[in-house]
């Protein structure tokens, strides 16, 4: 007959199996880890944030090629386990393409020098699939890309080569036929790298922000090489006439606010060791600069990435660097751009997609519960009972 006692340790045994598992760590990497030159887009259909890739320097880079969300209403982030894809890499070209609801990707800087790898993500499918154009821009990393709705076109502008070139081309790739194609306008701006490019929804065109410009044989060099818009149908570039200008830097971030048609340009370098830290908006209708001021916002830094969340028309900025010697930065901030404020959120952060699913679809069919867990509760109940079996009362 079993005892009291026993039937006690039997049942607390197996309650004790029944217990989800304790996973260890699971914390440690639940938000991005501080990085630069990692890129930001924004899905719409989810309305989401999506980050990519980008480095950390210690004595040797770190390469990163992992994949976050961030969820502005609930202020989470979430890690996607996307299977295999691109290598880690900062420093590349990434756009959203509504029509594939997808990503593309292009080059960048990685432990194998810049590569010219394009790729492919398929946000609904959750898969990375590198495509295999017959031509394409040589290794690069550091180039501006759009993506041109109107043309249904990916439009890649100059970069910095392997043998430390800007070779100053222009570059589309064509979805209809799955290969990129080689533009030809007869002039442009200088050959630059760290610079951006923006789809001006307002006006239907695509505008850029200069970078660092060098030009070789005049042995010369500068940042900012102005505002210029270029035609994609007519191969042309035009350089706007700007009202007023902004102080001179690349590696700065940007995004376009399409509610308001301005495009944002925060902080950069000045070319040395120094970062600003200064908000400019930048009128497409009125083609004028005019600096934001605010109480507090994000420290100067360079290499960073903004995002405009359409659905809640708010700015998102993450990460980026500093002084070289320090480490990047790991911080997140929303410029409200009606209300003219900057804030510093302290993301709350959520399990990987992945481990999520695990959860729900392992074990004895409850979620939590794996099989093996109680069955080890009931051999443990077994022993317990069998030395209750021969204890004389």
């Amino acid at each position: 007959m079993i005892s009291s006692k026993a039937k006690t340790i039997l049942i607390l045994t197996l309650l004790m199996a029944l217990l989800p598992p304790v996973t260890e760590g699971a914390e440690a990497e639940s938000r991005p880890t501080p990085r630069f030159g990692h890129r930001m887009v924004y899905d719409p259909v989810n309305e989401r944030t999506l980050l990519f890739g980008g480095a950390v320097y210690e004595n040797r880079y770190t390469f990163f090629n992992d994949l976050w969300a961030y969820d502005y209403a609930s202020n989470t982030w979430t890690e996607i386990d996307c299977g295999p894809g691109p290598s880690g890499r900062f420093n590349f070209m990434m756009v959203y393409v509504p029509e594939t609801h997808g990503l593309f990707l292009f080059g960048g800087f990685s432990a194998n020098d810049r590569i010219s790898d394009t790729w492919m993500y398929d946000i609904e499918g959750n898969v990375w699939t590198e495509l295999d154009p017959p031509d394409s821009p040589s290794p690069r990393s550091d180039a501006a890309i759009v993506y041109d709705p109107e043309n249904g076109v990916v439009i890649l502008h100059d970069g910095y080569c392997r043998d430390d070139s800007h070779p100053r081309d222009v570059w589309v790739y064509d979805f209809g036929v799955g290969n990129w194609r080689q533009m030809d306008p007869d002039e442009g701006p200088l050959p630059q790298y760290g610079h951006h490019m923006v789809y001006d929804s307002r006006n239907g065109r695509v505008v850029m922000y200069g970078g660092h410009w060098s030009i070789p044989d005049l042995r010369s060099h500068g940042y900012s090489d102005g505002v210029w818009v270029y035609d994609y149908p007519t191969d042309s570039w035009t350089k706007v006439d700007e009202a007023t200008s902004l102080p001179s830097r690349y590696w700065h971030q940007m995004a376009y606010d399409e509610v308001r048609g301005k495009m944002v340009v925060f902080s950069g370098s000045m070319g040395d060791d120094s970062k600003r830290n200064d908000t400019w908006f930048f009128d497409t209708d009125h083609l004028t600069w005019e600096r934001q001021e605010f109480e507090e916002g994000p420290e100067a830094r360079a290499n960073s990435a903004l995002a405009y969340d359409s659905a809640h028309q708010k700015i998102v900025l993450f990460g980026g660097m500093g002084s070289f010697d320090d480490p990047p930065f790991d911080d997140l901030w929303v410029l409200d751009p009606v209300e003219g404020t900057w804030e510093e959120r302290e993301a709350a952060v959520i399990e990987p997609e992945e481990e999520q699913q695990e959860e729900e679809t392992t074990g004895t069919g409850i979620p939590g519960f794996p099989i093996v867990s109680l069955a080890l509760g009931v051999l443990i109940s077994m022993v317990f009972l069998s030395m209750g079996a021969y204890r004389r009362p």
